[in-house]
């Protein structure tokens, strides 16, 4: 089935050359629709996604510089125009995708995009919806196939498998989700070689802090993760902390397989601790609370967006540090 709420908005996106053709079902009734080749939308997603897409190295840089420049030109329009490119993409983008649907959306509770692989790094979820970014509005979550309506029944008897590295995880994030769910192994980068993982018959969810992107995997000291790392384990959610994996077609795919329900992981470059440590701290919190995966991100994303900017981030950087991470449903 499509979804498990008949409140979900279930909006499929594919591209065609240039034009970009959606569906909208909600509540029994579909609309149809296309955006037109004229209106460039494939690029502009492409302009939306490199702006928002810093790399891990230049994540500290930027925070300086744009506090740098707020200051330096706070009395000219240099900030707004800096600023207006993307804020513009934003705008039109979303006006061409979602302004067919928007009593639609407003009448959800969530919304489930169903993307083609060609359309995977599209930021659906960042265009803006009545002036803001649509993942501050609703619960979202992406899928490639169909799914089940199966639950994710989660308690403190969880066990997962925990794997930090120091540089990605300088906080030590997954030591607060140990305590969270205290069955769960815990291991160091440095401590982890294959025949730990091996040893492991089965764990309720993954999570590694580690740097990895969307071609490769994840390269820990004694050991590469690759798609089929997990598949003896069956996990029924994984988390990566690691920089563009929410973009990893072998992953996705390979957990599809062993019928992991839920993956998630960053489509932008994240930042190492600080507010990756809090996405992963409130995300599990909200979840061993009984949240489901997309109202736990849901939450957790727009907190701190709503912390950054009120501690004066400019819009991209509170972006980059609010807005990377995706829930896929995948079973």
């Amino acid at each position: 089935m499509a979804s498990n709420s008949a409140e979900t908005l279930v909006i499929h996106v594919q591209q065609k050359r240039q034009v970009l053709d959606v569906q909208a079902a909600l509540d029994g009734g579909t609309h149809r629709y296309a955006v037109p080749e004229q209106r460039n939308v494939p690029a502009k997603m492409k302009a939306i996604y490199k702006s928002l897409n810093p790399r891990p190295s230049l994540l500290a840089l930027l925070d300086s510089i744009c506090g740098f420049f707020a200051d330096l030109f706070a009395d000219t329009d240099l900030k707004a125009i800096r600023r207006s490119d993307i804020h513009t993409l934003l705008t039109e983008v979303g006006q061409d995708l979602y302004a067919p649907i928007q009593a639609s959306i407003k009448s959800a509770s969530a919304i489930e995009f169903v993307l083609a692989e060609d359309c995977l790094s599209y930021p659906l979820d960042a265009l803006y919806y009545q002036g803001c970014p649509l993942f501050l509005d609703k619960p979202i979550t992406y899928r490639l196939h169909s799914h089940s309506d199966t639950l994710l029944q989660v308690s403190d008897q969880w066990k997962g498998l925990l794997i930090s590295h120091e540089s990605s995880d300088p906080e030590r994030a997954l030591l607060s989700v140990k305590r969270l769910f205290p069955r769960s192994i815990y291991y160091d980068d440095l401590e982890v070689h294959p025949k730990d993982l091996e040893s492991i018959a089965a764990a309720d969810f993954v999570l590694i802090s580690g740097h990895g992107d969307a071609n490769d995997g994840i390269d820990l000291a004694h050991i590469a993760i690759h798609p089929e790392t997990f598949v003896h384990m069956a996990p029924q959610l994984v988390y990566f902390d690691s920089c563009e994996l929410g973009l990893h077609r072998g992953f996705l795919h390979s957990l599809y397989r062993t019928g992991t329900l839920y993956y998630v992981a960053p489509i932008l470059s994240n930042e190492s601790g600080e507010s990756s440590t809090k996405t992963i701290e409130r995300f599990f919190s909200a979840l061993r609370e009984g949240e489901p995966p997309a109202n736990a991100l849901f939450v957790t994303r727009k907190t701190l967006y709503e912390h950054y900017t009120d501690q004066g981030d400019d819009f991209r950087l509170a972006m980059v540090r609010a807005f990377p991470f995706r829930v896929y449903r995948l079973n």
